[in-house]
């Protein structure tokens, strides 16, 4: 439980107090409780040379993209690119390789991922 006094008027010398209080209550909860859904997957992953680039993900809850170097069954971070910032990473590609993109959303949670189509 979670009690906010706030008060208003000229403070009450002789009384110590002020003349109007403001008394508001309220019960905190864990929205961790709440369950997320899996975010969606960018779309239009693409890539020109060295750059990977990709459409966001408009979900109120993302906070984030990560892409990923997948050679076999190995998969990499290459990088992590905020909501914020320009939907775009570079990344050299070697022989074998192929890169994927993922949506992040504010549990950590991630899209499935989309390969980039060259």
């Amino acid at each position: 439980m979670l009690n906010l006094i706030t008060c208003t008027g000229t403070f009450d010398y002789e009384r110590r107090t002020h003349p109007n209080r403001l008394v508001v209550t309220a019960k905190l909860t864990n929205d961790s409780t709440v369950k997320k859904d899996v975010p969606k997957a960018p779309t239009n992953v693409k890539r020109v040379g060295d750059n990977i680039t990709w459409y966001a993900n408009r979900a109120a809850d993302v906070i984030g993209y990560r892409v990923y170097r997948i050679n076999g069954d190995k998969r990499v971070k290459v990088v992590s690119v905020a909501a914020t910032e320009r939907k775009s990473a570079v990344a050299k590609k070697k022989a074998g390789e192929k890169f994927a993109v993922v949506t992040v959303n504010s549990d950590g949670m991630e899209s499935e991922p989309r390969y980039v189509v060259e």
